[in-house]
């Protein structure tokens, strides 16, 4: 019979500082805040094995090694009397790791690991007294088999949460880690800065052309759906086929394609040639942020011109729109709302493109990938719906991640007083027919969308 415990790692000595919170930290504040009191909203978690040999005293040094190293996994967030956000690490404090030991002989060990990563995933966070990561790790016949990291979004984004698995994973292996090139106190110092202020104003400029330039709302009203907010979500390996193929063909990143086809295909359904996005700016090209624990990114407008039907000629479009975005992508989210204010803009930045894949040019082995091993991937295709929710600022909002090593998945977040629960639905096989179409080198786009 499986049981499960709690065990604490006590933590001191480390430095303990209250500082200004960064305009990431600060930016997704807003969005957890908005999600009040279910902090769960913004968990994820990170699966890293357990090597043969290292039992769970070996395994509890390697969280607390994990947590002395970055800041962020020990910080709390407090308003300051002037009303903004504060970060203050903590030197000292306890960390509980959740333990489910089990044994060959329980019926479906596999299941008491999703119950498991549940239990931490469904944890809601009090930033205010809590540091934002919780533990667990699952015990077979009494060796350490996988720890099961949560970690808040108030503690860093995705490419920090896979930072922590990767380093997590190196620590159980043995090696020693340099120390981090930057931690969030430094960078809200930097932020703060003259050169970091340079940063913010061109961004805030780039956010001033968008707005007063890019088209107002491109869909439709409509009448809501019972809760508000519906997902759909399709996991292909048809999608992964095809970009990774017009990834080569035109010499780019696999993302930039996938937006390309995402922003046609909204285009056709919604009949406009300018396609306003807001994509997500990772913000890790300088070197030292690389490896960095926390929250880096931020949202950033671009729009996309989809007037033309060759794809090739979309694609190299969509690139240099899209770099010129990224580089604007460190702004001040609360100069930014005061912008939108001032300027009573029409424009209607909702439509969300995020691809969390750490993705770039293919430089590997060309495999050849011809129109029926195309159809036949994409025959195994496989759409679903998920649980619908009331709460949110968004009208679409198009997520891209890894579903194992030869298929993507594409979920969409939609408001319905904008998108139906079967539109969403429909708007992801149109970006994976368009794809497909295209890597088959079928040029007739037309039939890829709605009329």
């Amino acid at each position: 019979m499986a049981r499960l415990t709690r065990q604490t790692v006590r933590i001191d000595g480390e430095r303990g500082v209250l500082a200004p919170a960064t305009l990431g930290q600060r930016s997704i504040w807003v969005d957890i805040d908005r999600q009040m009191p279910d902090t769960s909203f913004y968990n994820s978690t990170v699966f890293t094995p357990v090597p043969e040999g290292v039992d769970l005293p070996g395994v509890l040094a390697a969280l607390d090694a994990l947590v002395r190293r970055h800041e962020a996994l020990r910080t709390l967030f407090h308003r300051a009397p002037d009303g903004n956000l504060t970060q203050q690490v903590m030197a000292a404090g306890e960390l509980p790791v959740e333990i489910c030991e089990a044994t060959a002989e329980d019926p479906d060990p596999r299941a008491l690991v999703d119950d498991l990563e549940a239990r931490v995933r469904g944890h809601r966070f009090d930033h205010t007294t809590e540091w934002p990561i919780r533990p667990a790790v699952g015990v077979l016949d009494g060796a350490p088999r996988v720890v099961i990291t949560c970690v808040s979004h108030a503690a860093t984004d995705y490419l920090g949460t896979r930072v922590i698995g990767g380093e997590l994973a190196r620590l159980l292996a043995g090696e020693e880690l340099p120390p981090p090139a930057m931690q969030p106190v430094e960078l809200a110092e930097f932020e703060r800065s003259e050169p970091g202020r340079r940063v913010q104003e061109r961004s805030l400029a780039y956010w001033r052309e968008q707005l007063t330039t890019a088209p107002s709302a491109i869909f439709t009203p409509r009448e809501p759906e019972d809760l508000r907010y519906a997902v759909a979500t399709l996991s292909s390996s048809a999608i992964k086929l095809a970009l990774d193929a017009l990834a080569t063909r035109y010499a780019t990143g696999s993302s930039v394609v996938l937006l390309t086809a995402t922003a046609k295909v909204l285009g056709r359904r919604t009949g406009h040639d300018r396609v306003p996005m807001i994509l997500i700016a990772g913000n890790r090209h300088r070197p030292e942020l690389r490896g960095y624990v926390g929250n880096l990114v931020q949202d950033v407008p671009a729009t996309i011109d989809v007037s033309a039907e060759d794809f090739a000629a979309l694609v190299r479009s969509c690139w240099g729109t899209a770099m010129k975005a990224y580089r604007s992508g460190i702004s001040d989210r609360q100069e930014i709302s005061a912008l939108r204010g001032t300027l009573a803009a029409t424009a209607d930045p909702s439509c969300y493109f995020n691809d969390l894949r750490q993705v770039g040019p293919d430089t590997g082995r060309i495999e050849e990938v011809t129109a029926e091993r195309l159809r036949t991937a994409q025959a195994t295709s496989r759409l679903t719906f998920g649980p619908g929710y009331e709460v949110d600022e968004l009208t679409f909002f198009l997520k891209v991640i890894e579903d194992g090593p030869d298929r993507l998945e594409l979920t969409v977040r939609a408001d319905t007083t904008r998108l139906g629960r079967s539109d969403a639905a429909e708007i992801l096989r149109e970006i994976e027919e368009l794809l497909v179409t295209v890597a088959a080198q079928e040029r007739v786009l037309a039939a890829t969308g709605a009329p």
